[in-house]
């Protein structure tokens, strides 16, 4: 999906536990603009660490 920007798109998942290995076809979606912020930014942990940063980063600012 790196690099993608167009969705929904199809993936195919791959889990194994015990052993044993199950694959399966998701579709992936991206229907908000709030959810395509936390794609561009690697999820939605690095979009609120880097809004926490920038808003310190701004306050800090001698004014």
């Amino acid at each position: 999906m790196a690099g993608t920007t167009e969705f929904p798109q199809e993936l195919t998942v791959r889990t194994e536990h015990d052993g044993q290995t199950q694959t399966f076809a998701v579709t992936v979606r991206i229907d908000t603009p709030a959810e395509a912020a936390y794609y561009r930014h690697g999820g939605i942990l690095h979009y609120v660490l880097r809004q926490l940063l920038n808003r310190n980063a701004t306050s800090a600012e001698p004014g």
